[in-house]
């Protein structure tokens, strides 16, 4: 019987004194005061042990499900199946000192209920999922323990405009949808409040935000603060996804547009506050710290980053050895295609793509992707514009991940910088077949546990996306071309797609890991050929997501090493490590590894 992670909540939550919220510290109290009556009528068989991990783990998915409201209807449509009690969440998670105090001992309590059980008595799926929730939550607790307001809310996706970003891709599938959305839209406000509050606590801690990532937040809320409140993006989304619910009456949709206009008044006007309020925050020259390694023990932070976001162990410096060799083996194929195809540039620049519609080019992947990956059942998809107001320079494709007990229905977002057929395939393979959609259909049709979709790393997502994009970098053909230009093509598509990522991680050590500025990163990108806008917009985004580039580069190279281990067997098939590689979900490499030499 596992009792000891009963008693640690017990003690952390029972005793608590009473909170600003009640209703939502009450929470974690009652689901595992249920789960103590329920277990103390059972005994310590194997089968029990299983059962009871089984128990445990769906505690540990209400808690982490139960960050706000909108990431749990990201997850559900019915969360109450799930024993989430929606309406006693908050919208949209907090900042607010006590609040994360609460949720690290949430997380402290789960590790410690983790520890309880002996992963031997469980099945080979739990033991996988055992390991993927330790390696969750030990980073994490290490990272809030130790540097709980590192993490800054600012810069041009900052969590002020994402936050926008998510309230615009709310689901809407019937009126009770509706009306909790625009309850949550009623708390944005007093969100921008607390995310300012949290701001003016990291500058009086000495963690200041720099003036470059400042400047970017105003200028990305003033992007939208352009329009009015009835031609802003909360309103005109609002009212496409309101009008596609059939069953409610023209009346009540009217009802609605104008109460969602009201609120989007009141929106524009807070976020004209916020950005006010922020402004006055710039640091002294001598405070400001906008890269990682400025920040005290930042190196040792920016070290956790990396193995929260590879999924491995890694340093930094292992980083930039990975990053460099794969460099320069693209380098050097790159070369060894200009010397045998003179003409390949020319064909680079001006060859066409045989498909060009976006809809042509997803089915011929998928019909493509069921010769070399496991199948799944059919999906119903659509690719859709993505509005103008939420396309910039870090996203120009987005892949919606469904809810959990949705009907199956996938989207995928594009934007019109997409200008031709080849970057259009290659982001159809990476965002659809076999990449993200693929992937994520093929999880939840093989899930273990519905806290799967709560423990996703990077690594291993994003590392599948550009594994994807690489095959479909082989698929890809064009008008008029024999087949040996067509296949130099392709190795040049890749070359140059892995060479881009690489320096793009290697600008993230340069910068966060070596200290180096922005006008040291210009002139060193420049020695590849990277202009100086070019480079100043990866300046941007590294000091906003640090790391965040590992989980494509690190990430493709632990699949291309896991798949050169398996090649090694004499029966080696890429179907059937396809299918190795899927079958325990969203997975640390480290953890990957070990269950697949087993």
């Amino acid at each position: 019987m596992n009792y000891n992670y009963l008693s640690y909540f017990s003690k952390h939550f029972f005793q608590r004194k009473k909170a600003s919220n009640p209703s939502k510290c009450l929470i974690l109290p009652v689901i595992f005061l249920s789960l103590l009556l329920f277990l103390t009528g059972c005994d310590n068989s194997s089968d029990s042990v299983k059962s009871d991990f089984d128990d445990f783990l769906d505690q540990c998915l209400i808690v982490y499900a139960s960050q706000s409201k909108i990431y749990v209807h990201s997850l559900f449509e019915h969360p109450e199946d799930y024993g989430i009690d929606f309406d006693s969440l908050s919208s949209f998670g907090s900042y607010d000192e006590e609040k994360m105090a609460e949720e690290l001992d949430a997380k402290k309590a789960q590790k410690e209920g983790l520890e309880s059980f002996d992963p031997q008595a469980l099945s080979q799926e739990q033991q996988a999922i055992y390991s993927i929730l330790d390696y969750d939550l030990t980073l994490s607790i290490k990272i809030a323990e130790n540097y709980e307001d590192y993490a800054t809310t600012l810069g041009s996706d900052g969590t002020a405009i994402s936050t926008i970003r998510s309230l615009c891709e709310y689901r809407l599938k019937e009126e009770e949808d509706v009306e909790a959305y625009l309850s949550i839209l009623e708390d944005y406000p007093l969100y921008l409040d607390e995310l300012y509050a949290y701001e003016v606590k990291r500058l009086e801690e000495g963690i200041s935000s720099s003036d470059t990532l400042i400047d970017d937040t105003v200028s990305s809320i003033d992007s939208f603060l352009e329009n009015d409140e009835s031609d802003c993006i909360l309103s005109t989304s609002f009212a496409d996804r309101l009008a596609a619910i059939s069953d409610l009456s023209d009346e009540k949709k009217e009802t609605y547009l104008k109460e969602n206009q009201a609120l989007t008044k009141e929106i524009l006007s807070a976020c004209q506050d916020y950005v006010q309020k922020i402004s006055s925050l710039h640091p002294k020259d001598d405070e400001s710290k906008e890269r990682i390694v400025q920040m005290d023990g930042g190196s040792e932070y920016y070290n956790l980053l990396i193995q929260q976001v590879c999924g491995r162990d890694y340093s930094s410096e292992e980083c930039k050895e990975i990053l460099q060799k794969m460099y320069a083996d693209s380098l050097a194929d790159f070369r060894s295609l200009k010397e045998s195809q003179p003409d390949l540039f020319t064909e680079y620049y001006s060859s066409i793509p045989e498909e060009e519609e976006a809809t042509d080019i997803l089915e011929d992947l998928r019909k493509s992707a069921l010769v070399d990956f496991p199948s799944i059942s059919q999906t119903t998809y659509e690719i859709i514009d993505m509005p103008d107001a939420l396309a910039n320079y870090q996203s120009v494709a987005y892949y919606m991940i469904p809810p959990l007990d949705g009907d199956g229905s996938q989207t995928i977002e594009i934007s019109e910088w997409m200008i031709d057929g080849s970057n259009l395939y290659a982001t159809l393979a990476h965002e659809g077949y076999p990449g993200h959609m693929y992937q994520t259909v093929y999880m939840y049709e093989h899930m273990i546990h519905p806290i799967q979709a709560c423990l996703r790393n990077a690594g291993y997502d994003e590392g599948w996306g550009y594994y994807a994009q690489m095959y479909g970098y082989d698929l890809m053909t064009w008008k008029d071309l024999d087949e040996d230009l067509t296949q130099a093509l392709q190795s040049l598509y890749k070359d140059n797609a892995i060479m881009s990522i690489c320096l793009c991680g290697l600008s993230d050590l340069y910068v966060n890991d070596e200290n180096h500025t922005m006008e040291e990163l210009v002139d060193w990108l420049e020695d590849y050929g990277i202009s100086e806008s070019n480079a100043s917009t990866i300046y941007h985004y590294v000091i906003e997501h640090p790391t965040s580039y590992f989980a494509y580069g690190i990430g493709y190279y632990e699949l291309m090493e896991l798949k050169e281990k398996a090649e090694e067997s004499e029966d080696f098939s890429l179907k059937s490590f396809h299918e190795d590689l899927l079958s325990y979900g969203s997975c640390p490499f480290s953890i990957l590894e070990e269950i697949l030499q087993k």
